[in-house]
């Protein structure tokens, strides 16, 4: 407001100082700046334009959607900090389907990731209905909605409230739905949920599948969303303990599916959240393309270069600010987003690695897409090999040189085979049904030497 004032007053220096230190004490509403006739024409100064360029295009109504980084402590106020001392790590969980008589079959639960993990980057045309009928399941959250829209609408969404418990006059795709009734039918519509939608219910049972009381969250997960939750245990009427309708607003602005549930919900410990945690149909991914490779020139086959190019970014991409890199799981360098980047292993290093590269776009959101390689380190003549016997549940594993071939599923030891080659029989009871990630560990000359990971199928 002094700002404000020194502008009106023709003190134009003093506006402008007023508001750099309005914006460095926390000042986030860059639509506030640009609409006010006194403001506006201040900000055609360079290092204010570069300060009102950082702030957020949200409405300034709620916090603006921020992404969750193992990396990031979290403050008592909700605000991120800038490293894990400042507060407390969050580590996103939730249920990939819920099994059950009264949930899914086997096949239904596979349906919906499947499904769900072809939305990410799909930008669907699809509405976000928020539904309305004075009943105590929809009451507590009403007083949300005005912000949900507002920032829906910003953000160029269809977004609208439904004045019934479902929304069984509309037609046509549907991508965020917000219920609040004890019974929810779902088999005579017009309208269906595109690939990525998610949608909730607040109602006490949902997710209490000991009782055949009120639908229950899978029955949404079978008509096409692709995450969902509900309480385990009676709730209570307090709106707290279920999404925000703000979720939607920011699902809709590019974060991902489990980001849009935890940001919304300030006390999730009595609600299930089920389906797939990284689908995000609106993120603005960076396109570029990363090429990873060991640098040929390299006799020792140390040396990795990655390499980034860039594509024609769409209206719908971001730019690369930083790139991560993974060898075997694990974040070993954080730089900035360079065209070319040479690493170099230590000599101890051989075998076959995964190795992987992250392209992080900037702002609050920072959407990311990872691109990743398997490279031969080190001498190639002790490689070991893992292959899937035709029409069987059994894997060959060789290495030659090797005195013991130990065959690893996620990290533990299926069976040990001694000597430089040998067969495996999976045991899918112990193992489980569904694809496995398997992978041979050969010991040589005392060193253990990890192979190229494999799928095995189930024969399904």
């Amino acid at each position: 407001m002094a700002a404000k004032a020194q502008a009106k007053a023709g003190n134009s220096g003093v506006a402008r100082t007023l508001l750099e230190q309005s914006i460095a004490a926390g000042w986030s509403s860059r639509a506030y700046l640009e609409q006010s006739d006194s403001l506006a024409p201040l900000l055609q100064s360079p290092s204010l334009a570069q300060l009102v360029k950082s702030l957020p295009e949200y409405p300034a109504v709620v916090q603006e959607p921020v992404a969750f980084d193992s990396k990031v402590g979290w403050t008592a106020c909700g605000w991120p900090g800038q490293s894990l001392q400042a507060g407390v790590p969050y580590l996103l969980s939730c249920m990939l389907s819920v099994v059950h008589p009264r949930g899914s079959s086997l096949e239904q639960a596979t349906k919906v990731l499947k499904t769900a993990s072809k939305s990410d980057a799909t930008f669907p045309e699809a509405a976000f209905w928020f539904t309305y009928t004075r009943d105590a399941r929809t009451e507590p959250r009403f007083p949300q909605l005005a912000n949900a829209l507002l920032w829906l609408n910003k953000a160029g969404h269809e977004a609208e409230i439904i004045h019934s418990a479902m929304p069984v006059s509309k037609s046509g795709a549907c991508v965020g739905l917000m219920l609040g009734t004890a019974d929810i039918s779902l088999g005579d519509r017009r309208w269906h949920f595109v690939p990525g939608a998610i949608a909730e219910n607040l109602t006490s049972l949902s997710a209490r599948f000991d009782t055949a009381a009120q639908t229950k969250i899978t029955e949404l997960l079978h008509a096409g969303a692709a995450m969902t939750c509900g309480p385990v245990f009676e709730p209570y009427n307090l709106p707290f303990k279920f999404p925000s309708a703000i979720m939607y607003g920011y699902y809709g602005s590019g974060v991902s599916a489990i980001e849009a549930f935890y940001l919304s919900v300030t006390c999730p410990y009595q609600l299930l959240i089920v389906g797939d945690p990284l689908a995000q149909p609106y993120a603005q991914t960076p396109t570029d393309w990363i090429g990873i490779k060991v640098d040929p020139s390299d006799s020792n086959h140390r040396r990795v270069e990655f390499s980034r190019q860039t594509l024609p970014l769409g209206t719908q991409a971001t730019e690369a600010r930083v790139i991560e890199i993974y060898v075997e799981g694990k974040l070993v360098r954080v730089t900035p987003a360079a065209k070319r980047i040479e690493m170099g292993l230590p000599q101890e290093v051989a075998g076959s690695l995964e190795v992987r590269s992250v392209l992080i776009a900037g702002g609050p959101i920072r959407p990311r897409v990872s691109h990743s390689e398997w490279l031969s380190i080190g001498d190639d003549s002790f490689l070991p090999a893992a292959e899937v016997m035709p029409g069987e549940q059994t894997v060959s594993v060789r290495c030659g040189g090797a005195t013991q071939i130990d065959l690893m599923h996620h990290g533990e030891l299926v069976r040990s085979v001694q000597g430089d080659r040998g067969e495996v029989s999976l045991d899918r009871q112990e193992l489980g049904a569904g694809p496995l990630r398997v992978r041979p560990i050969a010991v040589v000359e005392g060193r253990r030497i990890p192979g190229r990971a494999i799928r095995v199928n189930d024969g399904d």
